[in-house]
């Protein structure tokens, strides 16, 4: 602070200096804003803002009267509103006013010094943005008050950038989504707040900044006004535009084309806009618990239909649309499919009403554009046919030109390769639309590069788009495509154009007639002259135009004749099949051809039976043909000229095998006959029988000849596995040919052909399954090449079937007793190659039963037990229960599995807390209580695992064991095996006293059932009197025993066992458990009958000690 000298007064006539402490300005502002004015009466304060002139005068008198009443806040937003738009040359009384003074103004006055500059008389700071926040915050309860505040900012940010600036770096921008939020049914201030918003975010800086600011808040604060109720869908649409300029800022910032509908439309969404979407539908206003992502694509699509008269609803809708919706970005698939369909179907509805509107025309062209990428086949003609439509409707906009031909282009390339033409009927192939679009946007290179891949795609699998194409003038299209010029024609759009011009016109060379058309128009030439005189062709454009230059150069010979004529002479003859055999392989070439090429090829191999040519060309030729009529399934030969057509082929190998093209083509074309013949009813046709078995002879001895020719076995062994296929017993008669070893042999020859490995393990499998002489073949080389296939096939993906076979060819090996398992353990990785395959194939219930077996079969000791279980062997075992606890056939197996595994496995892996053994064993035993051999084998296991300790035995009761065995014994009491297992486990599990009274409940009743229905039986007796005698050696399980009639079943055991001394102990043993309670001091009292009993046995064992000691115990 300082003193100076203020001024002067007079003060009885005498002037006097009078002095004042200054404060620091800057000081003073602060505290200004810390304590504000006191607002004027609402007199006062309405003259005083009535005289403003100026935007700055008006904010100043805000300033002052920012807490006062609703009209007087009204009265200088209005009259803001008046002055900015006059400072802007936007208000009709100033226009008039500034004609006036400028009619003053000396001709000589600058125009720098205009009064109206806005940079003059609008705002110079940011400081009207935090004031406008304050009246907002002062008043926030006052509705009306929100809504002008709200259409005043709404109209400065509009004006100019910096305004826009001013308020989205103004920290308490948020007031406008608190107002939003506590008016939330007031359409006028939501409608105002989301234009406001709108307006902000239409550059992306400040549309990232309101994306940074709250969390989110501006986002959810745009969902939940989509909801607001009644209007026209004003407010939806200025939500949906606030939505698009956010999300579209977030796409930018890894896209430098940000645009909605660029020219090459190479734009593609990012994660972040995937992110935006999953932003969107974590505000949405309903209950849905989907995917985020999926729930903001449906909210949007529902607004659109619930404003489907709203044309501005609509456009911004299939904008956003556009930004949000992305397959990577929905976890589950079938969503997308769902969703596409929606979008579709109210796209249709919507060109319907609004037939009139290029710009929705548009935005619905790139929706449909994007969504090509990844919607269904199955939908595709109502796409097509929408796109079609949108196409037809404004043929001038070139945005609905490049984005249709781009819809085509995607949906006939998604399609298989192999199927006839996709358009169901010709007003949706797009053909006309697509030249159409051609011819009205010469020049534009975008339009031009799309509408020629939509024409490759076309016509790649139609021979009668093909047709059409040349119609409508396609050719000269796709030429002046190519010709376009570009003022660099190495830039990568011009090179991409016309690639795709190329591709278009190799699509349509196949047909012999527009190749004739594309020769007269000079093309070939030109692109001939083209490769000699242009040596800076890029290289992928060069290598296309090569493409299409072979296409035409084979089509030359495509004007010969075609038919093989009797009078023919060899050359001829050969030249006949190879022109036909580039027909058929064409994609124009029809299947209803194939009876006429098939009898004509037929006949000329019989005319010339000693020419090598004639069969390879032959055999070939009808290798295409029965490939085609498998794919075809119309075209497959009668059934009595099967045996014609096989027999010539046979003859054709036996002839001429030593020519190893010649015999790579019969065996081509010997597979593809039988593949073709195996999904026919002719397949069992009995006239084959001698025929295949003698293919199969000339087969064998041709691998013979080829034993170290790796691409001719591989064409012989595909041969023999698939003449195999047809009869189960043919490879039967590979226990005298010596078949096995050239296989073997050829496996070890060509180790790294994988067609070669695969086609001969599929012939061992064939051999093994059938043959009953397998051990007679089996030695180590077998099992080498088995474990060395399994080892390198394991884990590719497309070997699945081969594993299958390779592991049960072990599985039938383990089966053949002592001789075929030490075999097996030979080789010491083994058990690492079969717990491979259990581990890559968890869900193949083959594999598993197979790889289960196998470890069952070769455990034969303690030790490869151990070792079993260290290679993780006993743990695929139970994850093999556990998975596929439903398949009751791997259930068993694994079970037999781990009764044979539990005493050698580890603590640690039977207890492991992610799989323990005891509950899974449990568990798969109860998911099949109606399957005995199941219920069997589970008791089984569970005895073993009981047997290793009292823990086992705790984890099996917890578990739930002693109610499963309980079960299984009761509703399986005819069983003999059943009640057997059932009293050992019961036995085992009733040791631990702590165990014995929740077993006696489980397990007295059905133990002493099972013991009545196979009372004749002493291996029963034996089994259940000493389950009974462990149960009773408690007081609480006596009384259940005398209930259940247990002293009554023992005396008739007694009676029907007298002379077998080992029954007569057990139960001597379990009456006297049961008759006396040492606890209470008691004893059953017995009759003079069952005294005699007692006696009857003692003296019938009377060498017996162990008997008498029991008799005298009891007594």
């Amino acid at each position: 602070r300082k003193l100076a000298v203020e001024g002067k007064t007079m003060t009885n006539g005498e002037p006097t200096t009078t002095t004042t402490l200054q404060k620091n300005p800057l000081q003073e502002k602060l505290e200004r804003e810390k304590k504000p004015q006191a607002s004027m009466p609402e007199a006062q304060a309405r003259a005083l803002i009535s005289g403003c002139s100026s935007c700055a005068e008006v904010i100043d008198a805000l300033k002052r009267n920012c807490s006062s009443t609703q009209a007087v806040i009204l009265l200088a937003l209005e009259k803001l509103r008046e002055c900015l738009l006059d400072a802007h040359g936007l208000g009709g009384a100033m226009d008039r006013q500034r004609q006036q003074q400028q009619q003053q103004r000396p001709p000589s006055a600058s125009s720098t010094m205009d009064p109206f500059d806005p940079s003059k008389k609008g705002f110079r700071n940011e400081g009207w943005a935090k004031l406008m926040m304050m009246v907002m915050s002062s008043h926030s309860s006052n509705v009306i008050v929100q809504i002008e505040s709200l259409r005043i900012l709404w109209t400065i940010a509009t004006l100019h950038q910096r305004y826009a600036s001013h308020l989205v770096s103004n920290p308490q921008i948020k007031e406008i989504a608190h107002a939003m939020e506590r008016h939330g049914a007031e359409e006028r201030v939501q409608e105002y707040g989301c234009g406001l918003l709108a307006c902000l975010a239409s550059t992306d800086r400040h549309a990232r900044r309101l994306l940074e600011c709250g969390e989110g808040t501006f986002v959810a604060r745009l969902m939940r006004a989509l909801y607001c109720p009644g209007g026209k869908g004003h407010v939806q649409e200025n939500a949906l535009r606030g939505l698009v300029r956010l999300s579209s800022s977030l796409s930018s910032l890894s896209s430098s084309s940000s645009s909605f509908c660029e020219e090459d439309g190479s734009r593609g969404v990012d994660a972040a806009a995937e992110s935006f979407a999953r932003r969107m539908g974590r505000h949405v206003d309903d209950d849905s618990a989907g995917e985020p992502s999926v729930n903001a694509i449906t909210a949007v699509i529902i607004r659109m239909e619930r404003y489907s008269n709203n044309l501005s609803v609509q456009i911004q809708g299939n904008r956003l649309l556009w930004n949000i919706f992305d397959p990577d970005d929905i976890m589950d698939l079938d969503y997308v499919d769902i969703l596409v369909g929606k979008t579709l179907k109210h796209l249709k509805h919507v060109m319907a009403s609004h037939r009139n509107s290029q710009g929705l025309h548009e935005t619905i062209g790139c929706l449909l554009s994007k969504m090509s990428r990844f919607m269904q086949i199955d939908s595709r003609e109502a796409f097509l046919r929408i796109a079609a439509d949108t196409m037809r409707a404004y043929s001038n906009s070139w945005i609905v030109a490049l984005h249709g031909c781009r819809c085509f282009a995607n949906v006939y390339a998604r399609s298989p390769q192999t199927s006839s033409p996709l358009a169901p009927s010709s007003s949706v192939d797009g053909i006309p639309e697509i030249i159409s679009s051609m011819e009205t946007f010469p020049e534009h290179r975008g339009v031009q590069s799309e509408a020629c891949a939509a024409l490759s795609a076309i016509c790649i699998n139609a021979p009668p788009n093909k047709a059409k194409v040349q119609q409508l003038g396609g050719i000269d299209r796709i030429k002046s495509a190519f010709d376009l010029f570009h003022p660099n024609p190495n830039e990568d759009i011009c090179v991409t154009t016309k690639i795709r011009a190329c591709t278009a016109l190799i699509s349509l060379a196949v047909d012999p007639i527009v190749l004739s058309e594309i020769r007269a128009k000079g093309i070939i030439t030109k692109f001939i002259y083209l490769l000699e005189e242009d040596s800076d062709i890029p290289v992928k454009l060069r290598i296309v135009i090569q493409e299409l230059l072979q296409v035409a150069s084979d089509g030359e010979d495509l004007g010969r004749s075609l038919i093989l004529l009797d009078t023919s002479g060899e050359e001829e003859t050969c030249h006949c099949i190879r022109a036909n055999l580039r027909v058929i392989t064409s994609p124009d070439f029809t299947p209803t051809r194939i009876p006429s090429v098939r009898s004509s090829v037929l006949r000329a191999m019989r005319r010339f039976p000693l020419s090598a040519s004639v069969h390879q060309d032959g055999c070939k030729l009808l290798a295409c043909v029965f490939s085609i009529a498998f794919d075809d399934g119309d075209s497959i030969p009668q059934e009595e000229i099967l045996p014609e057509v096989l027999e010539t082929i046979v003859l054709s190998l036996a002839e001429h095998k030593n020519i190893a093209a010649t015999a790579a083509a019969a065996c081509s074309a010997l597979q593809n006959f039988c593949v073709m013949l195996s999904q026919s009813d002719s397949c069992d046709s009995p006239g084959l029988n001698n025929l295949l078995l003698k293919s199969l002879s000339e087969v064998v001895s041709t691998i013979a000849i080829y034993n170290r020719d790796r691409d001719n076995l591989e064409q012989l062994t595909g041969a023999l596995q698939a003449v195999c296929a047809m009869r189960e017993g043919l490879a039967l008669s590979f226990e005298t040919d010596g078949t096995i070893d050239l296989l073997v042999a050829a496996m070890n020859a060509s180790p790294d052909s994988v067609q070669l490995q695969r086609q001969c393990i599929g012939i061992l499998g064939q051999f093994f399954f059938v043959s009953q002489r397998t051990i007679d073949f089996l030695n180590d080389g077998i099992v080498a090449i088995i474990m060395r296939f399994i080892e390198k096939e394991v884990d590719k993906d497309d070997a699945a079937d081969a594993i299958d076979i390779a592991i049960n060819i072990i599985l039938i090996i383990s089966d053949k007793g002592y001789q075929g398992v030490t075999a097996l353990l030979r080789h010491e990785r083994l058990v690492d190659v079969v717990v491979s395959c259990m581990f890559k194939y968890p869900n193949s219930s083959s594999v598993q039963c197979a790889g289960t077996d196998i470890l069952t079969n070769v455990s034969l000791d303690n030790y490869i037990r151990a070792d079993v279980c260290h290679k993780g062997g006993t743990s695929r075992i139970i994850y093999a229960l556990q998975q596929l606890r439903d398949d009751t056939q791997v259930v068993s197996k694994a079970f037999s599995a781990l009764a044979n595994l539990a005493s050698g496995a580890e603590v640690e892996i039977l207890l492991s807390p992610d799989a323990p053994a005891p509950v899974i064993m449990v568990n798969a035993m109860t998911a099949h209580p109606q399957n005995l051999n199941v219920q069997i084998c589970g008791a089984y296991s569970l005895w073993a695992l009981s047997a290793r300790s009292d823990a086992f035995k705790r984890e099996i009761v917890n578990a739930g064991g002693a109610e499963a065995i309980a079960a299984a014994m009761t509703r399986f009491v005819a069983s003999k095996e059943m009640q057997a297992k059932g009293f050992v486990v019961v036995w085992s599990l009733a040791v631990p006293r702590d165990l014995k009274v929740r077993m006696g409940q489980c397990a007295i009743e059905p133990a002493i059932n099972g013991l009545a229905a196979h009372m004749s039986s002493e291996k029963i007796c034996e089994e259940a009197l000493g389950c009974l005698k462990c149960l009773s050696t408690i007081a609480a399980n006596k009384e259940l025993l005398e209930d259940n009639g247990a002293i009554e079943a023992i005396y008739s055991c007694m009676w029907l066992h007298t002379h077998n001394q080992i029954v007569c102990k057990a139960a001597l043993a379990a009456l006297c458990n049961i008759s006396v309670n040492v606890e209470t001091n008691e004893v059953v009292e017995i009759t003079a009958e069952d005294l005699n009993a007692i006696v009857v046995v003692m003296r019938a064992n009377q060498t017996s000690k162990p008997v008498q000691e029991s008799d005298y115990t009891t007594q």
